[in-house]
């Protein structure tokens, strides 16, 4: 997706490639570091929500099972 991506943006009046497997591997290079970004973003969500887990089963051993609805209307 991001070769066929870079080959198709890459304008044609400015040929920065000239040649294609050039292209080819400077298109897998930028694809290889977007996913790790991506890779380390997802991985710390997930850590955030491991953590948020583990809040929550601390306050429920303090707390035990407590539950507390609340209406937002004006009285």
């Amino acid at each position: 997706m991001f070769i066929v991506g870079i080959r198709c943006c890459q304008p044609k009046e400015h040929d920065t490639f000239e040649d294609d497997s050039l292209t080819f591997h400077a298109s897998c290079y930028v694809a290889k570091i977007t996913l790790k970004a991506l890779e380390g973003m997802f991985e710390a969500a997930r850590a955030i929500k491991s953590w948020f887990g583990n809040c929550a089963r601390a306050i429920k051993s303090w707390f035990g099972d407590c539950t507390k609805v609340t209406s937002f209307k004006n009285n």
